[in-house]
């Protein structure tokens, strides 16, 4: 089954540097552990979330802009960061279409 369990409402929300770290390293944009520091310093981390997000935006054609992924990161880091997880986790060949 290629369903989310249920501790991915649970990890963001308690832990979203881990979850954000990991969406870092599986689109390849740096290290799990570099990402997840970002994520505890103040304004740096709207300014990585909102990189990581634009970037899994535009490999996945998602319509959106970059500023429209920095004022859902600043307002919603960690539901952002759950449906960034959620697209990552989308095979390729699945019949689901990617819109936020």
């Amino acid at each position: 089954s290629s369903g989310i369990n249920a501790e991915w409402p649970l990890r963001p929300g308690i832990l979203p540097c881990v979850t954000f770290g990991a969406n870092a390293r599986q689109i390849e944009a740096g290290s799990c552990f570099g990402h997840a520091l970002c994520c505890l310093i103040p304004f740096v981390n709207c300014i990585a979330l909102q990189k990581i997000r634009t970037r899994i935006r535009m490999r996945y054609g998602i319509s959106g802009s970059a500023f429209n992924d920095f004022v859902m990161v600043c307002f919603c880091a960690p539901c952002t960061i759950l449906q960034e997880a959620k697209e990552l986790k989308i095979e390729p060949g699945d019949n689901i279409a990617r819109t936020w």
